[in-house]
């Protein structure tokens, strides 16, 4: 017996799984659940990208409505899964009280909520020099950075869909 092979439909609904759950640990005022789904839903991006590659052809997303954020958003991918950079910047936005007692890494927002956008590309590291990626760091700038990042993630559900 063969082992199955998953194909579009698949990485799509692992996809908004993932999606979904970045979505309800960004409202939690914690930081490190919403990067670990973060990481996730951008590994998910990239199993997708690759697979509608196979179907439609390298640079498929250029010839779709949207299609850039892909691209956009890959890059981002690289940067985190590669240079390990953290490529959101995580705040709480409204009222935090003033006995509040956080630390940066377990940072619990006592009212309001958080914001988690893409950061502008000259604070991301450098690129490996074997790899570099002028086209995706351009989309990435222009379309991603300082941008809220449920955003982008919710384009790219629509462009996934549109294709799958």
């Amino acid at each position: 017996m063969s082992a199955r092979v998953f194909g579009e439909a698949d990485l799509l609904g692992g996809f908004e799984d993932a999606r979904e759950r970045f979505d309800v640990a960004r409202t939690t005022g914690r930081r490190e659940p919403g990067f670990r789904a973060l990481f996730e839903t951008l590994s998910w991006v990239v199993s997708l990208d690759e697979l509608i590659a196979v179907r439609l052809g390298d640079g498929w997303w250029g010839q779709t409505s949207g299609g850039r954020v892909v691209r956009a958003v890959r890059f981002a991918r690289n940067r985190v899964h590669h240079q390990w950079a953290e490529a959101v910047s995580f705040d709480v936005i409204g009222v935090i009280h003033a006995d509040t007692v956080f630390s940066a890494d377990t940072l619990i927002a006592a009212s309001g909520d958080t914001a988690w956008r893409w950061r502008p590309v000259s604070t991301l590291p450098p690129p490996d020099p074997d790899y570099p990626d002028p086209k995706g760091e351009r989309f990435y700038d222009e379309l991603l950075a300082g941008e809220p990042s449920q955003n982008a993630l919710a384009a790219l559900s629509g462009v996934f869909a549109r294709v799958v």
